[in-house]
């Protein structure tokens, strides 16, 4: 006989900790597809999950949440004060784990105001997590968007201090122009790790990034740190970073941030000859925006491999790999001639190579 059909369920609430499979589905923006209200260990598994809204919200109830082997769908919220809802809002956390998901069309990862216990071992763990179309754009109430956006991450870090074991690792996000709009990628605002323990962004592949317009003006990019005033102890190595418009990775202020190993790559075109973002920037930079004292010695730039073609009407092989005024640049590789456009084969290769590591590790990205 044929297998039952999966039994669909409305929003769930969860009060009390355990572990939690099943489909769920919300079709009101303003409510996620699942809740969690409970301080308890609460594991989600083996989920399948659709909203308009959030797919998980766990605010403001100090959560310790594990979330693995789950697939969730964002839905168009048809309300144009609206855009997509994210795989997971999570505020006030005390312990997070997201392994091994699938998402689409959400808005990505949100996490703000960490809650724990400084010391804990491990505190917010981001791996082998696949993603398709990270979206900020507002709908346009008739199952369409509009080019307004929000800015949206595949994951926000936002004013977490002084975590422990804190890793964003193996994760493999693919946006595709114009059926997705994601600002930074990942992005750490105001966050730090600690001296013994910097955050680790590691080994990610990162295939895209665009404005809903691919061509429009875009600030968005790849891995940012630094963002925000007095953020450190943080590190992007051995990521593939591939035509993320306008930058790759980028370190905007603070103190003890390493950018090392990372293979940096763009055309800076479509393949239909669209030119993306008309004042895009480099492949890497290091910089200050905050304008406070920073000892540069601490921010470090090393062992990359860049080539970053920012194409304009005028010069199609114009090149800008890396950008340093507040930091130190050594040992950076730059691919083929500076003064030729990338090759298109070299960002093909590129992917293969990342997935052959990622093979080779054992590291299965999406849900085993």
């Amino acid at each position: 006989p044929a297998p039952a059909p999966a039994v669909v369920n409305g929003p769930l609430v969860i009060t009390k900790g355990g572990i939690y499979s099943g489909e769920y589905l919300s079709n009101d923006p303003a409510v996620a597809a699942i809740k969690i209200k409970t301080t308890e260990p609460v594991i989600l598994e083996n989920c399948t999950l659709r909203g308009r809204g959030h797919l998980i919200d766990a605010s403001w109830t100090s959560a310790n949440l594990t979330v693995r082997n789950c697939k969730g769908y964002g839905l168009n919220p048809n309300d144009p004060s609206r855009y997509p809802g994210r795989f997971l809002q999570a505020e006030g956390i005390v312990s997070l784990l997201i392994e091994n998901n699938f998402m689409e069309k959400t808005s990505g990862i949100y996490i703000n105001g960490w809650q724990g216990n400084k010391g804990l071992p491990v505190t917010v763990v981001i791996r082998n997590n696949l993603a398709r179309n990270i979206e900020g754009r507002y709908s346009d109430g008739n199952g369409g968007f509009q080019d307004k956006f929000y800015r949206v991450q595949f994951v926000q870090f936002n004013g977490m201090r002084d975590l422990n074991g804190a890793e964003i690792a193996w994760n493999r996000v693919d946006n595709t122009a114009r059926q997705s709009q994601v600002e930074d990628v990942i992005n750490l605002y105001a966050s730090t790790g600690t001296p013994g323990s910097p955050i680790r962004i590691h080994d990610n592949l990162i295939n895209g990034a665009f404005a809903g317009r691919p061509d429009a003006p875009y600030s968005g990019g790849g891995i940012m740190l630094g963002d925000g005033c007095d953020s450190g102890y943080t590190e992007a190595v051995n990521n593939t970073v591939v035509e993320t418009s306008n930058y790759g990775i980028a370190v905007a202020g603070g103190h003890h941030q390493t950018v090392r190993g990372n293979t940096i790559l763009a055309l800076g075109k479509l393949s239909d000859g669209t030119l993306l973002d008309a004042d895009n920037d480099a492949g890497f930079y290091l910089r200050n925006y905050c304008q406070t004292p920073n000892d540069t010695s601490t921010v470090i730039a090393e062992g990359n491999t860049v080539g970053w073609t920012v194409p304009n009407p005028s010069n199609p092989n114009a090149r800008w790999d890396w950008s340093v005024n507040a930091g130190t640049e050594r040992n950076n590789t730059r691919v083929q001639d500076q003064k030729r456009a990338v090759d298109p084969q070299v960002l093909v290769q590129a992917i293969a190579a990342w997935e052959g590591r990622a093979k080779a590790a054992g590291m299965v990205t999406g849900p085993r």
